[in-house]
C-alpha cells in the first residue's frame, strides 16, 4: 500500500512538473487577455468623456451665437430714435 501511494504521488508530481509550463502559458494567456480587456475599457471611457466634452462645447458655441443673435435682432427691431429727438426743446 506504501509503494501504491508513493507511485500516485509521485506521479503527481512528474505531471506537475511536466504540465507547469503549460500552466505557465495558460496563465500569461489569461493576463495578456485581462490587460487586452482594460485597455479596451479605458480606451472605450475616454472616447465616450471626449464625445461628451465635443457636444458640451458644441452646446457653449451654439448658445454664444444665439445670444449675439438676439441681441442684435432686439437692437434692430428698437425703434430708432435721433439724438436731437432726446432733448428738450425748451434746451
Amino acid at each position: 500500500m506504501y509503494r501504491a501511494r508513493s507511485w500516485a504521488v509521485g506521479a503527481n508530481v512528474a505531471e506537475s512538473i511536466f504540465t507547469g509550463g503549460a500552466r505557465r502559458a495558460q496563465v500569461q494567456f489569461a493576463k495578456a487577455g485581462y490587460d487586452a480587456s482594460v485597455a479596451f475599457y479605458r480606451d472605450s471611457v475616454l472616447n465616450a468623456f471626449r464625445e461628451v466634452q465635443d457636444d458640451v462645447t458644441g452646446l457653449t458655441v451654439l448658445d454664444r451665437r444665439t445670444s449675439r443673435s438676439s441681441r442684435r435682432s432686439m437692437r434692430r427691431d428698437a425703434p430708432w430714435t435721433s439724438p436731437a429727438a432726446a432733448t428738450p426743446a425748451a434746451w
